[in-house]
């Protein structure tokens, strides 16, 4: 990428995640089984889909594909080849999880993402930067994500420093006008609070590149007759 495609020097990945239907073949319904609550017969097979795309091109980079029970947290974790260290990982709260975070600290992925959860968003907590900036420890929980072997586990630290970032949208037509972000990008001069909002603000466009693609391919409902294909 040219210099004028990064973020404060580093390139971006964002994470997001999508679902698409199938063609109703046994084959398809045994690997992408259709949701439970629906009777046999009556529904279609269902693919869960975790892409990364280049926030600099909206190039869809690489993406894993399960079954819709899947965790996108789970499918994501097969996609480390694809993060190189030094990139940014840019997500919603849905990825915003402890071991996610400890992950991409242990492979120098740095990582913006929207926090989950009121009490993580505390700004009553830590050590206070600035107005709308605190720096925070967060604990490794007692039990282990599922989504995590035991062996990679047991590798991540006891704990992380991160920093809470609260952003604001003042933006006409969105609903949401305030969002705390947390990174692992501690430098509060390198990554200041105006260019943490604009970032997350790219990323809510973002949130079109899967519905562009699956529109524009007529993906939303696939052909196949075979999971391989």
């Amino acid at each position: 990428l040219a210099e004028k495609d990064l973020w404060c020097g580093h390139p971006v990945l964002v994470v997001d995640g999508t679902t698409v239907v199938g063609a109703d073949t046994p084959e398809n319904q045994k690997a992408f089984p259709q949701q439970s609550v629906q009777k046999p017969g009556c529904g279609f097979p269902i693919l869960r889909v975790v892409g990364l795309m280049s926030l600099a091109t909206g190039m869809l980079v690489a993406w894993a594909v399960g079954p819709w029970r899947s965790h996108e947290l789970g499918l994501l974790n097969t996609l480390w080849d694809f993060l190189p260290a030094g990139h940014v990982l840019l997500g919603d709260r849905g990825f915003c999880s402890w071991g996610l975070l400890a992950q991409c600290h242990m492979r120098k992925v740095h990582v913006v993402f929207r926090v989950k959860g009121k009490l993580r968003a505390d700004f009553r907590r830590g050590q206070r930067l600035s107005k709308n900036e605190r720096l925070v420890t967060w604990f490794k929980p007692k039990e282990r994500a599922r989504t995590i072997s035991k062996k990679e586990w047991k590798r991540l630290p006891e704990q992380l420093s991160l920093r809470l970032v609260r952003c604001h949208m003042d933006v006409p037509g969105f609903r949401t006008r305030q969002v705390t972000l947390v990174t692992t990008l501690l430098d509060r001069v390198k990554y200041p609070p105006a260019a943490l909002s604009r970032l997350y603000f790219r990323r809510w466009a973002m949130e079109l590149t899967f519905r562009n693609l699956k529109t524009t391919l007529q993906m939303e409902h696939l052909s196949c007759k075979t999971p391989e294909n």
